[in-house]
């Protein structure tokens, strides 16, 4: 069984070398969102680093950025981001879209449909990139992996479905989260490219995610929750699900806007673009 469903979004990623001994600062987070785009600014080896612009694939004018020249223009338009322009760019804008979450499982209603293989990493789940938790749940699935196969090596039945529940238990909650937090970016992308107000999330767990990078500015107790999340160190459900934890979120994030990264607004990005 297989569910799958394009994510919606594009890249636009450049690579860079430092011509220091040392790569630049990053003075904002790796994931940065703005008005109609968002920023993924990442460290790699050998004095090396990448910055990706990621838009909706519904926003035609931003399909521009895979020019090298209007893509350098909305990045060095980032006050905090501008200076990762600085080092040697060893690749031209390299563009990504048709980013897929896939979930597939071999159980159906506890029946394995096929025996002696078992799916692990992205072979059995994949998203959008963008939360960096790719190699974090393919090494958490892989150490589940090898307790079960410990466990059940000699009964192929027993094998398969073990392992479809260690997958549902260690790896089917970031999936879903990864998607969820994805699709509610998407939201507040669509709504900037149509003028209006992103629609309030349909729950209020869903409200209260939403609200925790305000809230956690104001609660030491809210911030280690975030910090759980971020570090995969517990699923979101069972961080959001603990006793009054939703509520204390919404109270503490009431009249709170989340820090805004200063950046181009989405008219300056499509005057920019032009």
């Amino acid at each position: 069984m297989e569910q799958a469903s394009d994510s919606g979004f594009i890249y636009y990623t450049r690579y860079f070398r430092s011509t220091a001994p040392a790569v630049p600062p990053f003075r904002a987070g790796l994931l940065t969102p703005f008005d109609c785009f968002s920023l993924v600014t990442l460290p790699g080896d050998a004095q090396t680093w990448s910055v990706t612009v990621y838009i909706s694939s519904r926003d035609h004018p931003l399909k521009r950025l895979r020019d090298p020249g209007r893509w350098t223009a909305l990045v060095a338009a980032c006050p905090l981001h501008a200076h990762l322009l600085d080092g040697e760019p060893i690749t031209g804008v390299l563009a990504m879209s048709g980013l897929v979450n896939r979930y597939r499982r071999l159980v159906v209603d506890e029946t394995p449909v096929a025996t002696g293989i078992v799916g692990v990493g992205d072979s059995q789940a994949c998203t959008n990139p963008s939360l960096g938790r790719g190699i974090t749940t393919g090494l958490l699935h892989a150490a589940g992996t090898l307790d079960v196969v410990r466990e059940h090596l000699g009964d192929p039945l027993a094998l398969a479905r073990g392992h479809d529940q260690m997958t549902q238990t260690r790896v089917r909650p970031w999936y879903q989260d990864t998607i969820d937090f994805g699709r509610d970016r998407k939201e507040q992308i669509d709504a900037s490219i149509a003028g209006r107000p992103a629609r309030p999330p349909a729950d209020l767990a869903a409200l209260a995610r939403r609200a925790l990078p305000a809230a956690m500015m104001d609660d030491a107790d809210l911030f280690r929750a975030f910090a759980e999340i971020i570090a995969m160190l517990t699923p979101p459900q069972q961080v959001m699900t603990r006793p009054g934890l939703t509520d204390r979120i919404i109270r503490v994030a009431d009249g709170r806007q989340p820090v805004t990264p200063p950046g181009p607004s989405r008219d300056h990005v499509l005057r920019m673009l032009a």
